[in-house]
């Protein structure tokens, strides 16, 4: 099960004292990609002990935190303002020494990001659990889908994160190649439970035209020592999160069924079975050199 760090966000009223109430809890994984943010629905309990008056600009400082996080889940719509990983995490621990502090990191093991966060919010947390958290990111389907490869006996060797796929004509981003020295499956996460369609379709048009690209002249993967080959011929696969919108749902499956990208589509709840092909194309076709 992969490993999270966490930090739970306080306001400190007097350093000195040293008393603090918890706000909220961060958490994260450089191993999935995942991060998320959650913060109180009520600050009474810290407005108890407000009194120098600062918790109307600590919660505006917040909610520019939260924005920033979930800008960051879908990297492909959204100018990344800082890059998140568990070293920023304890950076920000480490330099927070005012009345709004975030707790030095520590870890927890759980399936997912879901269950890491409620299994720390009901315990650190005074407020009921979040009702709200029936979205589900990106970086959450994509880090479903990397567990279900390892599931699958694929070893880490033959997988690759976020990579570049350079054709002729154009190049795009690939959220994970299964390899043996040729690739043998690309595969593309999406969530389609953005509130941002306009943008999304924008990047799931562009994507089908890289993949139209690939199958008229094959393509590299730029990663490693030295490119890997992509044939024409590709396993390209889509990992989806579906959404009650029928239209960006209709919108979406035009670009992913067009005859020259057939993709093989599956929600993320079926994953596994994905991820057994990708396994399988590997496995009954002995690779080359993998020190790439």
């Amino acid at each position: 099960m992969p490993k999270y760090q966490y930090s739970m966000i306080r306001f400190v009223p007097s350093p000195v004292r040293g008393e603090f109430v918890n706000l909220g809890l961060i958490i994260g994984s450089d191993q999935t990609g995942e991060w998320l943010v959650e913060v109180v629905s009520s600050m009474s309990r810290a407005s108890r002990l407000d009194d120098d008056k600062v918790l109307p600009k600590l919660a505006t400082d917040l909610s520019q935190l939260q924005s920033t996080i979930e800008g960051y889940t879908e990297p492909e719509m959204f100018e990344r303002a800082i890059e998140l990983s568990e070293d920023w995490l304890a950076d920000l621990s480490r330099n927070s020494r005012n009345q709004l502090q975030f707790s030095h990191p520590n870890a927890v093991v759980a399936e997912n990001i879901g269950g890491a966060f409620e299994k720390l919010w009901g315990r650190l947390i005074v407020e009921s659990l979040p009702t709200k958290r029936n979205s589900i990111t990106k970086a959450s389907v994509t880090a479903q889908y990397i567990t279900a490869l390892t599931s699958s006996q694929l070893d880490r060797s033959h997988v690759k994160r976020r990579v570049k796929l350079e054709t002729s004509k154009t190049h795009t981003n690939i959220d994970v190649a299964v390899h043996n020295g040729v690739v043998k499956d690309i595969t593309q996460c999406w969530s389609l439970q953005i509130k941002a369609a306009e943008p999304l379709l924008n990047e799931i048009k562009a994507w089908g035209w890289s993949i139209k690209t690939l199958r008229e002249h094959g393509g590299l993967i730029l990663a490693g020592k030295q490119p890997i080959e992509v044939p024409r011929d590709v396993r390209v696969g889509v990992v989806y999160a579906a959404t009650n919108d029928s239209e960006l749902m209709e919108e979406a499956f035009d670009v992913f069924n067009d005859a020259d990208i057939n993709a093989d589509c599956v929600t993320v709840e079926n994953a596994i079975s994905h991820a057994q092909v990708a396994a399988q194309l590997v496995a009954h076709h002995p690779g080359l050199d993998l020190d790439i």
